[in-house]
């Protein structure tokens, strides 16, 4: 029975991790929505027009996902992650 208690522990914990990491990157490419939006008028209204908003910014969200956990591998503390991809998330993530 302790080992059920520990290992639901520990679920708890991933799904909360994963949940502070899947926010965390939501905030990017709520970023790099507006950015488009306010910037880039023409190219977001195109990718509404062709229903493909959601897919360019799904590959926005993996980028910025592999770029975290790269940052993360080299050393990298999260603030220089964060910085970073908001510098180009903001200007050009691709």
């Amino acid at each position: 029975m302790k080992q059920n208690s520990t290992s639901r522990a520990d679920n708890i914990i991933y799904l909360d991790q994963h949940r502070h990491r899947q926010n965390q990157h939501g905030k990017y490419v709520e970023l790099h929505r507006a950015f488009l939006e306010s910037y880039h008028p023409n190219f977001y209204n195109r990718l509404m027009a062709l229903g493909k908003l959601d897919e360019w910014l799904h590959t926005i969200d993996e980028i910025a996902d592999r770029r975290f956990e790269f940052g993360k591998s080299v050393g990298y503390s999260q603030a220089e992650i964060e910085n970073t991809l908001f510098k180009e998330v903001i200007y050009n993530l691709r």
